[in-house]
């Protein structure tokens, strides 16, 4: 049966995949695919989501990357706390090749930065 987010997480789930679906094809092109999924941390008033995104670039390589949101909500507040991490992992290859038979070139690198800020909770409501 699987785990799954609470009704408005699931709602947020939704409404967060469209906006994201619009800006990778926007961004990236028709070559760009992106997921988001949400779900419920277990402690009261937190939940997180991730968002993927991925671009092929046909015959070059791969972009992809991973974004995790944790919030913790503080309703009496009116606060919350957000984390995110974000990696972002590009693999590329050239397909040509040289006189002996190799490629030419090969690059592969990720990178990862965190983020955390208080502020207000976003659209003054719980999302559970």
């Amino acid at each position: 049966d699987g785990v799954r987010p609470s009704k408005k997480l699931r709602e947020l789930e939704i409404e967060m995949n469209s906006i994201f679906a619009v800006y990778t094809k926007q961004y990236y092109g028709d070559d760009g695919i992106s997921s988001v999924y949400c779900w419920d941390t277990g402690d009261t008033d937190a939940w997180a989501c991730s968002i993927l995104i991925r671009k092929d670039v046909k015959g070059v390589g791969t972009w992809n990357s991973m974004h995790v949101i944790s919030v913790q909500e503080y309703p009496a507040d009116e606060l919350a706390c957000y984390q995110m991490t974000t990696s972002i992992m590009l693999r590329m290859t050239e397909k040509e090749k040289g006189s002996d038979g190799k490629y030419t070139f090969k690059m592969a690198g990720n990178i990862a930065k965190q983020w955390k800020q208080y502020d207000a909770i976003l659209g003054n409501s719980s999302h559970h």
